[in-house]
């Protein structure tokens, strides 16, 4: 219906035009003039990565100077919290659901202003006949998706958004271990933020850092992201 707010649009004309030309004029380049093609190149590259390294550099300036974190926020009693809704979408992943549904039941946050909507896809049986198979609280609701495509993430959660009752909303990975208090974090950062305050990004970071050598480094990556990046872009 809406083509222009559609992210599968190709490249321009202009765009294909421009990388066919510099695709062409460096392999002309390559047969004419092989060594200095491959300096010219690599120069590109350096004007390409020094921003970058740059970004990073002063990241690690912006984290050393940083004033510590603020003091513990005072716990917001239950009766003044609002009603949550905790979409989950899954697809072909049976095996993670028991885990799941644990660790949505340590939040700490009422049962009772928790809307948790499970969000499967019609195809996907395996999953469907485990959910139901489970003994869930009466706060969690399983929402079998069409099977029309493009049978993607963002389809199933549009599909499942108008069931949701909650006043906030947030979106769960079936992987996802959220700390217990999240949510309860969630809401008083909104409460202390702008008025025009519209959506948060939780940290991310493995719990099994140190399985071995590659998840400490995934490990790294996060911290830096979340920790040094986003922070320094942030400011």
């Amino acid at each position: 219906r809406y083509p222009d707010r559609s992210a599968k649009a190709s490249l321009a004309i202009w765009q294909r035009v421009s990388l066919f030309l510099l695709i062409a004029g460096f392999g002309l380049a390559l047969v004419l003039q092989e060594q200095p093609a491959f300096r010219a190149f690599s120069l590109a590259l350096v004007f390409i990565f020094l921003p970058v390294i740059a970004l990073r550099v002063f990241a690690a300036y912006d984290l050393l100077r940083r004033a510590p974190s603020k003091p513990a926020r005072q716990r917001i009693p239950d009766a003044e919290l609002p009603l949550y809704t905790v979409l989950v979408p899954l697809y072909r992943e049976a095996n993670m659901l028991a885990p799941l549904t644990a660790a949505l039941a340590r939040l700490d946050y009422p049962g009772a202003k928790l809307d948790i909507k499970l969000i499967l896809e019609a195809v996907d049986v395996e999953t469907i006949a485990v959910a139901r198979s489970l003994t869930l609280p009466g706060n969690v609701e399983i929402v079998v998706v069409p099977d029309l495509h493009p049978r993607t993430k963002p389809k199933a959660l549009n599909y499942a958004l108008p069931l949701a009752r909650g006043e906030y909303l947030v979106i769960y990975d079936a992987e996802d271990r959220p700390e217990r208090d999240q949510l309860r974090k969630a809401i008083a950062a909104f409460q202390e933020g702008p008025p025009n305050l519209a959506c948060l990004q939780a940290k991310l970071n493995l719990y099994n850092a140190s399985d071995n050598w590659l998840t400490r480094q995934f490990t790294i990556e996060y911290d830096a992201l979340f920790e040094g990046l986003l922070p320094a872009l942030d400011r």
